[in-house]
């Protein structure tokens, strides 16, 4: 069934609340990285720099620090500040495993060690975005979220409830076994219908224009990884082997 027709009763009252305003309200954050920092390639010098002292190699040392922070990697403002506990851990991990780097092809093994340690931590963003992401793969196997970034990301947005207690995400994946509908039929909504089109489309673009693809699926992988590790570890090789990713 189309969200269209699935979402029927409910949603424009849920869009009106989530989507009405100046922002588009998230439910959830399953995504820890902000602005310039959306990889943990690109946050391994910085947290290296930050491991020895103040000093940052860039060109806007506050917004690096304030990425950091996002990450739960550092705490304190520029230029007072230092790596948290997560972050200590989380370099030392790295270079146990000799992934201290900004290698791509180990962009998915550096997110499951942040994850791990964000997790033995207790750290809420990190154990908030585990949980969601246990919760899809109940639905749907870990390939159907890969999908596309709509697939991957609007369950960040939808799965929420408005004052009236309505949950779109719940809805669907009730009425749909598990899944939440292609982008095509989402968007071919959001052009037909003059009722919740624009706030719909406001929806649609804003889950497009915060997540980059790459990134956010790598740091999914990442916890995929750890998933796999800790409920099923002889599935472990065989989902690194579907990604190209080595298991050495």
């Amino acid at each position: 069934m189309t969200p269209r027709l699935a979402l029927s009763d409910g949603f424009k009252l849920w869009l009106d609340e989530v989507a009405g305003g100046a922002k588009v309200r998230r439910g959830h954050q399953m995504y820890p990285f902000a602005t310039s920092l959306r990889s943990t390639a690109r946050m391994v010098p910085f947290v290296k720099q930050v491991a020895v002292g103040p000093d940052l190699e860039t060109g806007d040392s506050v917004q690096v620090v304030a990425d950091l922070n996002f990450a739960g990697l550092a705490t304190g403002q520029y230029p007072d500040h230092a790596l948290t506990e997560v972050g200590m851990a989380t370099l030392s991990r790295w270079r146990e495993l000799e992934i201290d780097n900004t290698d791509e092809i180990d962009e998915v093994a550096r997110c499951a060690v942040l994850v791990g340690q964000g997790l033995t931590a207790g750290t809420g963003r990190y154990v908030d975005a585990y949980e969601l992401w246990c919760r899809l793969v109940q639905l749907q196997p870990a390939d159907y979220w890969f999908t596309d970034i709509y697939t991957l990301c609007l369950p960040m947005f939808l799965d929420q409830e408005n004052a009236q207690g309505y949950n779109p995400f719940k809805v669907l994946t009730v009425v749909n076994k598990g899944e939440i509908g292609a982008i095509d039929d989402w968007r071919d909504w959001a052009e037909n219908d003059a009722t919740v089109g624009a706030l719909l489309t406001k929806l649609l673009d804003r889950t497009k224009e915060s997540f980059r693809v790459g990134g956010c699926r790598a740091f999914c992988r990442g916890m995929e990884a750890r998933r796999l590790a800790t409920e099923d570890p002889d599935q472990l090789p065989i989902a690194l082997a579907a990604w190209g990713i080595s298991n050495d």
